[in-house]
């Protein structure tokens, strides 16, 4: 446990420090999306919409060449397709190969991310106190 002076000390150098309150931001940002990840999330991170695959990121635009065939009166004839694909705001961090929103997996992923760094903390702590 901290000693009262500890925590003056430590209230004082945050009051402070800009870089500090900033970190304290982001940390509460970080947990509170991951907590609130139903909430927060605009699509189901595990929905597939392959209609919507592979779109890319806000402010990015996607220009593909395709090559296809197609018979016509009894010949093949060689078509070739240039489509643009563009970002929609449905989507900000675009979508992956199955439809999937990537904003929403991220949110989602907060959560993992966060309880892995906790148990993983938590094990080596005990260990250390362990051994030590």
């Amino acid at each position: 446990m901290l000693s009262p002076r500890s925590l003056r000390n430590l209230k004082r150098e945050l009051s402070r420090s800009a870089l500090a309150k900033t970190g304290i931001v982001l940390i509460v940002l970080v947990v509170g999306v991951a907590v609130f990840a139903p909430l927060v999330a605009p699509h189901d991170p595990t929905a597939q919409n392959l209609d919507r695959a592979q779109l890319p990121p806000l402010g990015f635009s996607e220009t593909t060449n395709t090559t296809s065939t197609e018979m016509v009166n009894g010949s093949v004839r060689i078509v070739n397709e240039t489509k643009t694909i563009n970002a929609t705001a449905e989507f900000p961090l675009g979508t992956d190969s199955l439809g999937r929103g990537m904003l929403s997996r991220v949110v989602y992923g907060a959560r993992t991310s966060l309880l892995v760094g906790l148990f993983g903390t938590r094990i080596a702590g005990g260990i250390g106190v362990g051994v030590g």
